[in-house]
């Protein structure tokens, strides 16, 4: 048996740059000098990296094949089947050679590197007991339960209109579609849709529904998806079951004769709409399509949705537009002496009480070409090389580090939102190499090993753990431990800010903490997402509750 370590340690300063990444290896040199000595790199490989990563990984496992000599390499080739017949030889054979999981051949690979095979815990163990408690997959709280019992009653009524006023955090969307799916049980052979603004919203909802519809749906239903990039033609000769569409999309067919039969068509199918974001209903294009939804049958309901009852901060014409397309009627959670909900919320340890700190940093117009910013406003948000370049910058890396290093004093467990995956990486590296349990989960984390990293980081224990990543874990992420959130991704997105803030702030009852603290990194330099106003009741006069 061989191992890796040995094989790892005749490595030169290329391989050991390759493996640990170019820029990793300037931040750390920049951080430690004697770190430019290639040994000392060396030692730094197996400190943030596990023995079966060389294993496991196809760059990691070709460097492993590389650094064998002529014999191992005859070896290991032979143990695993090698045939000279094809007329490659042992290195192309071992680089080409597919190990797959719970295969011999992963069982014979890592016994010659002897190294342990990974066992991975069936997540569901049969317990026995005289009594259980069943905790179901998909609870609502009360006040959500109240607020369901409350729509379904002004749904039931004609016009069937209505506007659901719930607070960022408390559960809009889940309570929502509670109420569908109790919809879709008791009425076969229609179709409901999910209208939404951006391509992220109609994800965040796709997503949501097939979660739901797996723990409270009765049959087999389609669920389709119609927006950004998409054509989806299925959708229209859908029947029984859920879509989610994009106002974007649907504003094209107003333009067409063609299309307007084809959302004539959808029409005559649907029973309930949803419209995300509610305030934006009245905007012309908007409101034109939901009335062609809507007025093709009588009975069709409409439900809003919005944490923002309001179009405007002052011109009561225009909210009144708003409150007079739901027939001013607004289902919200009115709790018995409190003057706003998320007083009681937070009271009652739903959501958590956030303290908010803004990491400002001033660095940025030393490093990037300004011209790459122009024209934002006319964008949805940053672009990939903007974040990229963001990532790539080592002072603000290091002062996300020290921020982290900070909080890590008072919280237990910290999520990190990075601009790109190289920055992601980088930053849970040097709190690795300083003492910290620290992983980055990205796009390139393979599936079991993102698992293994989550399942380690939610369960209660006194170690502090870090969780760094780039693009995978603002939404379908739960962890409700977590109570603290460095956002250093910059977004123009007060969606996007709002999930990254929501993994932090679960309260005591739904499994987190009592108090959540949230830095957010402010690149003086760019135009980003700026604190909105308290303004639960601000536009009450024009409801009719």
């Amino acid at each position: 048996m061989y191992k890796v370590k040995d094989i790892i340690s005749r490595a030169d300063e290329v391989t050991v740059e390759k493996i640990l990444g170019k820029q990793l290896v300037l931040l750390v040199q920049k951080l430690d000098k004697q770190y430019v000595k290639t040994n000392e790199l060396k030692k730094l490989i197996f400190h943030i990296n596990e023995e079966r990563k060389f294993l496991d990984n196809k760059k990691f496992r070709e460097i492993l094949i590389d650094l064998l000599r002529v014999e191992e390499i005859k070896l290991l080739a032979e143990t695993l089947g090698y045939l000279n017949s094809k007329g490659i030889n042992e290195y192309v054979f071992l680089k080409n050679k597919k190990i797959i999981s719970k295969s011999e051949d992963e069982l014979i690979f890592y016994n010659f590197f002897d190294v342990k095979v990974p066992q991975f815990k069936n997540e569901f163990e049969l317990q026995v007991g005289n009594q259980e408690t069943i905790d179901p997959r998909y609870k609502l709280f009360p006040h959500q339960r109240r607020a369901v019992k409350e729509l379904i009653e002004v749904l039931n009524k004609y016009p069937h209109r209505v506007l659901l006023h719930m607070p960022t955090g408390s559960g809009k969307t889940r309570t929502t579609m509670d109420l569908l799916c109790s919809y879709l049980r008791d009425n076969e052979h229609t179709v409901v849709i999910w209208l939404a603004s951006t391509d992220e919203l109609c994800n965040q909802a796709y997503i949501e529904f097939k979660k739901a519809w797996s723990y409270l749906g009765n049959r087999r239903i389609n669920i389709s998806g119609l927006w950004g990039n998409t054509d989806n033609k299925e959708v229209y000769h859908l029947n029984d079951g859920f879509i989610v569409a994009g106002f974007q999309k649907l504003t094209q067919f107003l333009r067409t004769h063609d299309g307007l039969k084809l959302l004539s068509k959808l029409a005559s199918k649907i029973s309930f709409i949803i419209v995300d974001e509610a305030h934006q209903s009245v905007a012309e294009k908007y409101q034109s399509v939901i009335e062609i939804l809507f007025n093709s049958k009588h009975s069709t309901k409409l439900l809003g949705l919005s944490a923002t009852p309001g179009r405007t901060w002052n011109d009561i014409e225009e909210d009144q537009k708003l409150a007079d397309f739901y027939n001013s009627k607004k289902v919200t959670l009115s709790i018995e002496n409190y003057n706003n909900p998320v007083e009681y919320l937070i009271d009652k340890e739903y959501i958590a009480s956030v303290k908010y700190k803004n990491l400002i940093y001033s660095n940025i117009n030393n490093q990037l070409d300004q011209s790459i910013f122009y024209n934002l406003n006319s964008k949805k948000d940053y672009s990939k090389e903007v974040l990229s370049i963001l990532g790539q910058d080592s002072e603000r890396n290091i002062q996300i580090i020290e921020q982290v290093i900070n909080l890590s004093q008072i919280h237990k467990r910290i999520i990190v939102f990075a601009p790109s995956v190289e920055s992601s990486e980088v930053i849970a590296t040097i709190l690795k190499i300083k003492g910290f349990l620290a992983n980055s989960i990205t796009s390139n984390t393979e599936l079991e090993v993102r698992r293994t990293v989550i399942d380690k980081f939610r369960r209660d224990s006194d170690e502090i753990s870090i969780i760094c990543n780039y693009g995978v874990l603002t939404t379908g992420f739960d962890s409700p431990n977590i109570s603290a959130a460095v956002i250093a991704r910059p977004t123009l997105s007060l969606v996007l800010y709002s999930q990254m803030v929501g993994r932090a702030i679960r309260g005591k009852k739904a499994g987190g903490n009592s108090v959540a603290e949230i830095v957010t990194v402010v690149d003086t330099e760019l135009p980003g997402f700026r604190s909105v106003a308290d303004s639960f009741y601000n536009w009450e006069d024009v409801w009719d509750d």
